[in-house]
């Protein structure tokens, strides 16, 4: 089941480090199939490869500040901070065209006891803070391991003999990745905290209905197409599935735009009475004639009726290019060392 409180979300690696080849064959197979994977048996080679990586969305290029002299008035509250920021929803979305975004190091799991370098040791050179830790130790290191967690040095330890010792370290992973995106693209994240006070939707109704789309069309990446809370879906194939969010006020609008265009009875109908609406996604589907607009059914979002939504299964829109995306599954057949780590 993919998170929803997000901006956005897809598959991601785990780095796995221990000098021990039996050890990291012993985790390799009992890993999740469907998990990404890289093997490292030096560590001083895999910090410096994971160093060396730069596979984040550059943040810079999707938060804009607005000129402090634009704002008549500013006051300490998070809203009246995040009226400076505008966020680019855009460059969120070039996210979908990086081909490489599969290979992006959310969480590392390392053992603590290797000789070149220690887990720990390698935890604080590692220069991207936002990639999850994991530390396997023994029994006998608890105590560090806790200073360790306490310091946040790691964000999670596992002891050796653990009960359900590899199920722990798959749950561990998987919400490890999970954190990741929350961190940089949750609500309670950078971006969720430059949006708040923008956005129109963050409420349980809503994520359960993303849960319910996500869950029906077996996706697993996501990404958000505007602040109305539309959201598009792919699943492993690269099938889009579209969640459109439209507030009434939205849809009362278009409704003026096409009795202004002279629309036919059965459009200015069909909006007025919020039974369904046009999908415009981008600028070039605003410049379409409103005899070009093609309607799709819509359904209350709220018990009061204020906002309205459309699901849209299999269909492309001018918004994005599929063209130049590459799916999980091509990722996969592209890249099969990634899933047997060797």
């Amino acid at each position: 089941m993919i998170p929803t409180e997000l901006l956005c979300y897809y598959p991601t690696n785990v780095a796995i480090i221990d000098d021990s080849d039996s050890f990291l064959d012993m985790i390799n197979d009992k890993l999740d199939p469907k998990q990404p994977r890289q093997l490292y048996n030096n560590p001083i080679e895999a910090l410096q490869k994971i160093n060396n990586k730069k596979f984040n969305t550059e943040l810079s290029s999707i938060i804009k500040s607005i000129p402090i002299e634009d704002v008549d008035e500013l006051s300490t509250t998070d809203y009246a901070i995040n009226s400076l920021i505008n966020v680019d929803l855009k460059q969120l979305h070039n996210e979908i065209y990086n081909k490489n975004r599969f290979d992006r190091i959310s969480a590392i799991l390392i053992d603590y006891q290797m000789a070149q370098m220690n887990g720990l040791e390698f935890c604080r050179k590692l220069t991207d803070k936002t990639i999850c830790k994991i530390m396997i130790t023994s029994l006998s290191d608890f105590k560090l391991a806790v200073a360790a967690f306490n310091d946040g040095i790691i964000d999670k330890f596992i002891i050796k003999g653990t009960p359900d010792f590899f199920h722990e370290i798959n749950s561990c992973i998987t919400k490890a990745q999970k954190d990741y995106f929350k961190n940089i693209y949750g609500l309670d994240g950078l971006l969720g905290f430059m949006l708040r006070g923008q956005l129109q939707f963050a409420t349980k109704n809503y994520y359960k209905l993303i849960e319910q789309v996500a869950n029906t069309v077996n996706a697993i990446e996501f990404y958000l197409l505007d602040k109305s809370g539309s959201i598009l879906l792919l699943d492993a194939e690269g099938k889009p599935t579209w969640l459109v969010i439209r507030t009434k006020n939205e849809l009362d609008e278009l409704h003026a735009i096409a009795k202004d265009n002279n629309a036919s009875s059965q459009v200015l109908d069909a909006l007025y009475n919020k039974r369904e609406m046009p999908i415009l996604l981008c600028e070039e589907d605003y410049q379409l004639p409103i005899n070009k607009w093609q309607m799709y059914p819509i359904k209350p979002f709220t018990t009061n009726q204020e906002s309205y939504y459309s699901i849209i299964i299999d269909q492309q829109f001018k918004l994005l290019d599929f063209t130049k995306i590459t799916s999980f599954n091509q990722y996969a057949t592209n890249n099969p060392l990634a899933f047997i780590g060797r």
